[in-house]
């Protein structure tokens, strides 16, 4: 029993770990706690054009919504032409 207690710890260790090394989730709009308020650091606090850009993507046309940031991936909602 106490050894299966141990491993248990040891489990749930891991798993604070990895989940605190990953970038955090923003699923919604003003974030995942709905404030707002990002819990990353090591941020840039400025950037134009050509600085601290990390990619750039053309949409079909204009959107009001905000993206959605999960895991490695972003969802952009975009309306088409039509």
């Amino acid at each position: 029993m106490k050894l299966s207690l141990l491993r248990l710890a040891a489990l749930a260790g891991c798993l604070v770990l990895a989940t605190s090394a990953a970038g955090e989730n923003w699923p919604q709009w003003r974030g995942p706690d709905n404030d707002g308020i990002s819990h990353e650091t090591g941020l840039p606090t400025h950037w134009s054009a050509t600085e601290n850009i990390a990619w750039k993507l053309a949409l079909p046309s204009a959107s009001g919504a905000t993206p959605a940031i999960w895991g490695e991936r972003i969802f952009v909602p975009s309306q088409d032409d039509n």
